[in-house]
């Protein structure tokens, strides 16, 4: 069974540079991202993910897409899935579009 490897980190500002590739276990097949903002406050965390998670919170909201240029000004809950190599990796909160979740695998 295939695992991936991904950037793991639990918030704090070392989570939004990670950029170092750990294997995943439990045959998950892939890399999740989670920016959450409320109020000024982000929590970035990156770790592995599993298909029915990503199915779940996978880019539920487009302007999501937008975390990377900055604070929005709004409170928000951004989730990214992604497949391939350490995917997740920082600084970039968004992986690279190629590698996004595609819910129809």
């Amino acid at each position: 069974l295939f695992s991936a490897s991904c950037s793991q980190c639990i918030s704090g500002a070392d989570c939004i540079s990670a950029s170092i590739a750990t294997p995943c276990t439990n045959g998950e097949r892939f890399c999740i991202t989670s920016s959450i903002q409320s109020n000024t406050e982000r929590n970035v965390t990156r770790r592995c993910s599993d298909e029915p998670e990503c199915r779940l919170n996978h880019l539920l909201v487009l302007d999501c897409l937008l975390v990377d240029t900055g604070s929005q000004g709004f409170s928000y809950d951004c989730h990214f899935c992604c497949s391939g190599y350490n995917c997740n990796k920082g600084p970039q909160i968004v992986p690279p579009t190629n590698t996004h979740y595609n819910r129809t695998l």
